[in-house]
């Protein structure tokens, strides 16, 4: 049996010469490193500073998300059949950013709200079409291992709450909610403007080679 040590350094190894893999972990872990950790560090400031509706309406906050969520993930499977995958991803790293922008000019908590459910609708539909290129694109020996890569994205979430957490006691909440939205909206610029492979991602490349070289 293989270790789970060795795996993972396959699954690594596997990303690093394999560009398609690469792009497409980058595009999924960029929320995870802007984005979310905005909503899980800076959702009680807001709460308690901005909005000052306490632990009432940090509850309502996070319903919000969590209902959003359940959205996305219903959205997530029918918007993964589309063919042009790459550009679905980015537009909802966009919209993630986008909606970060309207909370921090939020003059409410009611206001804020709609925001906040986009937002994580936007989070599970990046999280699920990357999911599923990365399991129509990877070869079969390869692709639990470079799922697995994908489950280190909590960690990357952890390194940016660290950072969002230090933004916002110079900036403020507001402050580094727009810091993290203007940050994602230039990488997803960059990304979509230097890689021609994101720009390209189809799934009918994926699906029509499976049907030419069925897999037994």
């Amino acid at each position: 049996a293989v270790s789970p040590w060795r795996s993972l350094a396959e699954g690594f190894a596997y990303a690093a010469n394999d560009p398609t893999t690469r792009i497409i972990l980058v595009a999924t872990a960029v929320p995870f490193f802007l984005l979310v950790p905005t909503w899980s560090t800076l959702m009680p400031l807001y709460a308690q500073d901005e909005f000052r509706v306490g632990p009432e309406g940090l509850g309502w906050m996070l319903t919000a998300i969590g209902a959003g969520a359940i959205l996305g993930g219903l959205a997530g499977p029918m918007l993964s059949r589309f063919d042009r995958l790459g550009w679905i991803q980015m537009a909802a790293l966009a919209g993630y950013a986008f909606v970060l922008i309207m909370l921090g000019v939020s003059p409410s908590m009611m206001f804020a709200l709609p925001f906040i459910a986009i937002a994580g609708a936007a989070e599970i539909i990046n999280l699920t079409v990357g999911q599923t290129l990365l399991q129509v694109s990877s070869p079969d020996a390869m692709r639990g291992r470079l799922m697995g890569l994908m489950q280190m994205n909590p960690a990357i979430m952890s390194i940016g709450s660290v950072i969002s957490g230090a933004l916002a006691d110079i900036a403020g909440p507001r402050g580094a909610s727009f810091i993290a939205a203007i940050a994602a909206i230039l990488a997803g610029l960059i990304l979509i403007v230097m890689s021609a492979r994101l720009r390209g991602l189809r799934l009918s490349h994926y699906t029509s080679a499976a049907k030419l070289h069925p897999r037994h």
